[in-house]
């Protein structure tokens, strides 16, 4: 003998019935269904089916195995329901079908464009059964009166003009009903409202027509009533004339002659477009229209246009800007106050954006000690007297009130001054001694002079009363020994010596330089030969002097 039993499906591809299928009486091999099927769940089942003979020895028990296919019939089991394209679903049907629709009073619309989609409903068994549609109730209770619907289609079609003075919607509950046994069916709803005869444009109001933004404002920043910028943002509304105190306000569009601003469904006035600019080359002043038009295309009718101007308040977005600057040559030594140069640096925002502060920038104390810049007007000036020959660099920035800056440098170089005089002496004269055993080169005195310039003199011999045994240092005016002295030849030396500036302006001096004498010579008789005469016989008398 064997028994039967069912085993979960080792095969995915299709559904197991397992959990849906049973085999009460093992050893019959009947299998009979313990759940409810749903055939819009699953449409067949894979049942396998396990037999195991009876052998007395468990262990030697044989078994093989088979697979049923279930195939589930569809029932008229599911209502039909109302779908439309790109419909919200809870899964398998659409979430919301209340439909909506319009008609204007006093005119007949024909077929209604109901939204979101055409009224239409589907049986959800495959079976697909036919759906007809008819209306079951509604407010007012005479809304037959107006309108019908297509049993076949559900378009619904208004017949009968609508006073806006008496109805202003209806209300209609239209049923979707299966053609089958069961009668099957659903249930929605249909608004529809009734509009006022545009006789009318719709007309724009606007709490001011000049607004003010910052400039590079986010997108959807407000734009500021110009009246009351702190207060309150320009807002616009739509009055129409037509509409009643009952009427619904329709939706309406706003087009505008620029991309920069756009209006938000709150009416208020908001930037559009990202990085606004009123900086130069740009006007920052934008004029423009705006229209206002009832939503349901063209040919609704707009409103006649109203003008609004928007400012751009300027916020400090740009450096100062440092143009290249000539250097500057003084004259030495200049004089204190003096005026170098003025720089000026040009910023395209306004107001307290644009205010300059100008400093030098990391002076070093002698450039500091030495020059001054004024903060308010960029004037450079001396604090104290140059040398000439001197060369600065000024490092110079120009700062706003927010921070940002420009730089630029500007070069001072210190030239001659006017030659108001040649060198002079410090001395009337000068007198030095010196031995007669001096070395050649030996220096005998230094001659200095002073310049008003501040000139180097070059010095030289002019005259002398023998041939001089020394010379002067051309630049440095040192006199040195050149030839060997003898003070028992000339004792005494005096010369002229001339100093002189680049420019050739000149001064003389008189130098004299006196010899030392040195025990270089033996002593030498003068008058020789002598000759005495003397009488004899005399004694201790004078004979005669030697030299």
């Amino acid at each position: 003998q064997v028994d039967y039993s069912i085993i979960p499906s080792q095969d995915t591809s299709m559904p197991d019935g397992f959990k849906f299928f049973s085999i009460s009486l093992p050893h019959q091999g009947l299998i009979t269904l313990k759940r409810s099927l749903d055939y819009e769940t699953a449409q067949k089942y894979q049942v396998t089916i396990l037999a195991v003979d009876r052998s007395s020895a468990v262990e030697m028990r044989l078994s093989s195995s088979t697979i049923v296919i279930v195939d589930v019939l569809d029932e008229d089991d599911q209502d039909p329901v109302f779908v439309y394209e790109n419909c919200e679903t809870d899964g398998k049907t659409c979430k919301k079908t209340q439909y909506t629709a319009k008609v204007t009073s006093s005119k007949i619309s024909g077929v209604l464009n109901v939204d979101p989609d055409q009224i239409r409903a589907v049986d959800q068994d495959s079976l697909a059964a036919p759906v007809s549609y008819s209306f079951i109730s509604g407010t007012p209770s005479n809304f037959e009166n107006f309108f019908k619907i297509d049993s076949q289609t559900g378009s619904v079609t208004q017949i009968a003009a609508v006073q806006e003075s008496s109805i202003k919607q209806f209300t209609i509950n239209i049923k979707a009903e299966e053609q089958s046994s069961k009668r099957r069916s659903s249930t929605t709803e249909l608004i529809i409202d009734v509009l006022a005869v545009d006789h009318s444009p719709p007309i724009i109001s606007a709490n001011s027509y000049t607004g003010v933004v910052e400039e590079n404002a986010e997108p959807g920043t407000y734009v500021k009533d110009d009246n009351y910028p702190e207060l309150r943002p320009l807002i616009l509304k739509v009055i129409d004339p037509d509409l009643g105190p009952l009427d619904a306000v329709p939706e309406y569009s706003w087009e505008l002659t620029t991309t920069a601003f756009q209006i938000n469904s709150e009416g208020v006035l908001i930037v559009a477009e990202h990085g606004l600019d009123r900086d130069n080359p740009n006007l920052g002043i934008y004029t423009f229209q705006v229209v206002a038009r009832e939503e349901g295309g063209d040919t609704k009718p707009a409103s006649a246009p109203i003008t609004l101007t928007v400012e751009l308040n300027d916020t400090n977005d740009n450096a100062p800007w440092l143009p290249v600057y000539p250097p500057v040559s003084i004259q030495a030594p200049g004089t204190k106050g003096q005026f170098l140069t003025r720089v000026t640096a040009k910023d395209i925002d306004v107001g307290v954006n644009a205010e300059i502060t100008y400093s030098f920038f990391n002076p070093t104390r002698e450039l500091e000690e030495k020059f001054l810049i004024d903060s308010a007007t960029g004037e450079i000036s001396l604090k104290q007297e140059l040398s000439k020959g001197d060369f600065y660099i000024l490092n110079i920035r120009a700062t706003d009130t927010g921070g940002l800056y420009g730089s630029t440098t500007v070069d001072v170089s210190v030239g001659r001054g006017p030659n108001t005089g040649g060198p002079v002496f410090t001395k009337p004269n000068y007198s030095s001694k010196v031995s007669e055993d001096a070395q050649l080169n030996t220096p005998v005195l230094t001659l200095e002079t002073v310049d008003p310039e501040g000139d180097s003199s070059l010095f030289s011999l002019i005259s002398s009363n023998e041939l001089l045994p020394f010379e002067v240092g051309s630049s440095s005016g040192i006199v040195r020994v050149v030839q060997s002295l003898d003070r028992e030849t000339l004792d005494e030396y005096i010369f002229t010596v001339m100093a002189q500036d680049p420019d050739g302006l000149a001064s003389n001096t008189t130098v004299v330089i006196t010899i030392i004498d040195v025990n270089d010579n033996g002593p030498e008789f003068t008058g020789l030969p002598y000759s005495f005469r003397v009488d004899e016989g005399k004694n201790n008398i004078p004979v005669g002097n030697v030299l």
